[in-house]
């Protein structure tokens, strides 16, 4: 009489891990997630450098305009300063030559 073991079939116990229906779900699962991560963290990052260089453009933008108006102020102190520091020397010039404009007292 065969016995009952050998009238059953049993399942051939798989030499091979990645030939299990299991472990290539979970595989493919461990993907799919990695794969979502790495999308969404990259669409994040993405976003958040679109941000500040939206908002360093603007503060290069504001830097240009106030070096604008320094430079304008500049302009405008240089060259007020030249036409007081040219009367100097002439001053001077005026005073040693003896032209310069006497101030007479008058004993009235």
């Amino acid at each position: 009489m065969p016995s009952s073991q050998s009238t059953q079939r049993r399942a051939r116990p798989s030499r091979f891990l990645y030939e299990e229906n299991a472990y290539l779900a979970a595989k493919f699962a461990t993907f799919a997630v990695t794969a979502y991560l790495v999308v969404y963290r990259a669409s994040y990052l993405a976003l958040r450098l679109r941000r500040a260089e939206g908002a360093q453009r603007q503060a290069n933008q504001m830097l240009r305009q106030k070096d604008r108006i320094k430079d304008e102020y500049v302009a405008h102190v240089t060259h007020d300063i030249k036409g007081h520091l040219v009367a100097i020397p002439v001053a001077g010039f005026r005073y040693e030559s003896g032209s310069w404009p006497r101030i007479v007292a008058s004993n009235s």
